[in-house]
């Protein structure tokens, strides 16, 4: 995730993201290659969103042609389940209204008493987010969503959740066991702030604490 205070130019910030998901494997060896996606903020104030099924390092040429703007997500896919490949409506971000949204975890046995609408567990918890968006402010919906996951579930080795808004970026970072993996890191200057599953490049990276939720 990108905020920044001028119009900022992601192609070269955007590759070496590709680059990490080249390089990147899950714990269970899987790739990071199952499409991607990015959304961003258009002059109207709206959100504009792109996405592919084909793995994000082979479609530098798009990387490189995406407008400079204050504001992205980016996120690559790792489908567990091979039947639910090349759906590009499976692909992250998700938008909504002011939100755009991504997510990336392992939760185990969740059991919900009441009903979430969705077909694969990230549109279940992006539906959720917004049910609480709509009455709390996003850190407070964000603690929410991660009290109610961890309450329901037989177990949550990670969720990590990034929300952008019209205004800020915001960070969940929850994970009970391989911070080598689902660590989140965060840099901040006075001109521009980072989230990302892993350092990249030229920037000064601190990881975050698992539990927090950061307002950037």
């Amino acid at each position: 995730m990108v905020k920044s205070k001028s119009d900022f130019q992601p192609g070269k910030l955007a590759v070496a993201f590709s680059e990490m998901c080249r390089k990147s494997r899950s714990l269970e060896g899987d790739w990071q290659g199952d499409g991607w996606g990015v959304s961003y903020l258009a002059d109207d104030g709206n959100w504009v969103v792109k996405k592919s099924i084909k793995p994000v390092w082979e479609e530098e040429a798009k990387l490189k042609s995406l407008p400079a703007g204050r504001s992205f997500l980016f996120h690559a896919r790792s489908s567990s389940f091979p039947e639910q490949r090349n759906c590009l409506d499976y692909n992250q971000p998700f938008c909504s209204g002011p939100y755009s949204f991504v997510f990336n975890g392992f939760i185990k046995g969740i059991c919900l008493p009441f009903p979430v609408r969705g077909e694969i567990g990230s549109q279940k918890i992006w539906n959720m987010l917004q049910s609480y968006l709509s009455s709390e402010p996003p850190e407070k919906a964000l603690g929410r969503l991660k009290e109610t996951v961890i309450k329901h579930s037989r177990g949550v080795q990670a969720m990590n959740v990034g929300l952008a808004d019209k205004q800020n970026i915001y960070a969940l970072c929850y994970h009970s066991s391989h911070p080598e993996y689902y660590a989140l890191w965060s840099f901040e200057s006075p001109s521009l702030k980072l989230i990302s599953s892993e350092p990249l490049p030229t920037y000064d990276f601190k990881p975050l604490p698992s539990g927090a939720i950061l307002n950037l």
